[in-house]
């Protein structure tokens, strides 16, 4: 589904003691990467801030979440959406807050997952090792519900998402013995719905750690059933195909034409609108780790040309006492700059994975979540067309 990227990977570097342990020093260096908060796959990872905060004016619940600005009315994908909402930040000092009773509500479990929402009608799988969490999967099976509610982390802030995906168990293994109970359950979830977030019942048993969050919700399901979006489904469809040609033509990492055979921007459950949300969500993953592995081939090859240069130097100071500090300022200088570089550019992923899946998530109906993409898709392509000019002109430029 996603073009390769044309750079080496980092395997490739010579095993030499020495090399070795310079590279170790310079992978002990903290170098801040955002992929485990932005997507947790397996296990947990608790939110917390990876970025300055940034807050706007929160998005509107609904249809409303996509907004016209006055440059245009839309249909060119100028729509912007203002972003998605918050919880405000939990308060460590209150135990416990009594359910409103308001009809349509309900208690649920509630496991935060790092920073990327969870589409429904997908499938995931968990490996259950901490404690509270233990204890969440020992309720819901007693309970018989089964159910438990997985809300997404502002990676700015911290603060969960106000809409969750519902994870339902379809399967349970115990393997606590296989391995010495590291882990407890290995489990398979489906994604059948979402929830609105109305209070988290026990805040401050997120700091404590003595058991997991309780939180009271209601449904949250579309109001346009009954409205037939085929022609602006087509339009979805149309501008994925125009990407895609164009990701081919500049030669560079993106979605296959192989996409157009397995998706539609339809309402099915498999293959539909939600999955080609879920398949841009992984998209932007798949772009974030991409730059992840040229920024470490890049510091390995300024690391083995320092050591080829000064091999001499340091076998006589030998490996076992090698740090980063020790490096020339100006290798530590060319590190940093290419750190913050790396920083800057996966942070923006981030924010765009986590603004446009958690804002999927948060509309509630077929047609908006159609101008939701179709506007991000249009986005992206007005992207890669100035890269193109721009390419274009340097070109230009070199050959004059």
């Amino acid at each position: 589904l996603f073009r390769s990227p044309n750079f080496a990977m980092s395997n490739r570097l010579p095993r030499r003691s020495l090399l070795a342990a310079v590279v170790a020093a310079v992978s002990a260096v903290p170098v801040c990467l955002f992929l485990a908060a932005a997507r947790t796959g397996r296990g947990f990872v608790a939110p917390r801030p990876l970025l300055r905060p940034q807050r706007g004016t929160a998005c509107p619940a609904g249809r409303g979440c996509v907004l016209r600005t006055a440059e245009g009315d839309g249909s060119d994908g100028s729509d912007v959406l203002d972003g998605p909402r918050w919880l405000p930040e939990l308060d460590s000092s209150v135990k416990q807050v009594e359910p409103s009773g308001k009809e349509g509500t309900k208690e649920m479990p509630l496991f935060p997952l790092g920073a990327t929402p969870y589409m429904p009608y997908t499938e995931h799988g968990l490996n259950i090792f901490e404690p509270r969490y233990r204890e969440l999967y020992d309720h819901i099976l007693f309970s018989g519900s089964r159910r438990f509610a997985v809300a997404a982390a502002d990676p700015e802030t911290g603060r969960f998402a106000e809409v969750a995906a519902v994870f339902y168990l379809d399967d349970l293994q115990e393997v606590s013995e296989k391995t010495d109970d590291q882990i407890k359950y290995v489990c398979q979830h489906s994604v059948i719905g979402r929830v609105r977030i109305k209070q988290i019942l026990n805040p401050s048993s997120w700091f404590d750690r003595s058991t997991y969050l309780r939180v009271e919700v209601e449904p949250l399901e579309d109001t346009d059933d009954e409205e037939d979006y085929s022609e602006l489904e087509g339009e979805v469809m149309s501008s994925l195909g125009q990407l895609i040609g164009l990701y081919a033509e500049l030669n560079q990492p993106g979605l296959t034409p192989s996409v157009l055979d397995r998706f539609n921007a339809t309402r099915a459950k498999q293959g539909g609108l939600w999955s080609l949300g879920e398949l841009w969500v992984n998209f932007l993953t798949a772009r974030a780790r991409s730059k992840q592995m040229k920024f470490e081939e890049q510091v390995q090859k300024i690391v083995q040309t320092y050591v080829e240069q000064n091999s001499a130097e340091l076998e006589a100071k030998g490996t076992g006492r090698f740090k980063f500090e020790d490096l020339p300022v100006s290798i530590r200088a060319e590190i940093d700059s290419l750190q913050q570089q790396f920083r800057e550019e996966v942070s923006g992923l981030i924010r765009q994975q986590t603004k446009f899946g958690q804002s999927l998530m948060e509309i509630d109906s077929h047609g908006g979540r159609l101008q939701l993409l179709k506007a991000t898709l249009t986005q992206e392509f007005r992207r890669l067309i100035a890269q193109k000019s721009l390419q274009a002109a340097l070109g230009d430029l070199s050959v004059s």
